[in-house]
């Protein structure tokens, strides 16, 4: 995410984890019962400039985003420390965030799992409104679109997050998975994990 002038296309734990999911499609879903309203199911609208957020919104991407670069771990916890609803971070609650990110890691020191923040969080992010949901924001765009139908332009932005191998697979696989940040519209950071598989 640049500051380039931006270009529109267009949680309790519980809450958290469906948002980490998420859906893709895009549009209305008819309902079991015929006489039901229709439910709008979410919108997606990718961001390229900071300057498309909310104040609040990329306060909390700086925070974290310059807790990463520092590669001190206790910073970005001191950063999810600030959020009353705490973040996710993986299927099931953690208890210490610093213990796992190292354990999480290829160094063991954190160190690489603040690297994907950073290349997450510098990608172009997503709009994501409307579906009985909140409004969130999140990173990298790539967790909320169809694999497969990635322009030339976008293909190129997804091997810059990590393993070429790794992501070659996912696009195959037509499944994101790598690590995925979400930030609500007041500011409060959702998630920082990776996507769970498609079952």
């Amino acid at each position: 995410m640049s500051s380039r002038p931006n270009r529109p296309h267009a949680f309790t734990f519980a809450i958290a984890m469906a948002q980490l999911i998420g859906v893709t499609a895009i549009g209305v879903t008819a309902c079991d019962d015929a006489n039901s309203p229709a439910v709008s199911q979410p919108t997606y609208e990718i961001l390229s400039s900071e300057s498309a957020l909310p104040e609040a919104v990329a306060r909390t991407r700086q925070a974290m985003l310059s807790a990463a670069r520092s590669g001190d771990l206790a910073a970005l916890n001191r950063v999810l420390q600030t959020s009353e609803l705490k973040p996710v971070l993986a299927p099931k609650p953690v208890k210490d965030p610093v213990a796992f990110w190292k354990e999480a890691s290829v160094d063991g020191e954190g160190r690489s799992v603040l690297a994907a923040m950073i290349n997450v969080l510098e990608a172009d992010g997503v709009r994501v409104s409307g579906g009985g949901t909140d409004e969130s924001y999140i990173w990298p765009a790539f967790a909320e679109l169809p694999l497969d139908r990635l322009t030339p332009s976008q293909t190129v932005e997804i091997y810059r997050l990590g393993n070429a191998r790794a992501i070659k697979q996912m696009i195959a696989n037509k499944a994101y998975t790598y690590y995925r940040v979400s930030i609500g519209k007041d500011g409060t950071w959702h998630a920082f994990a990776r996507k769970p598989q498609p079952q």
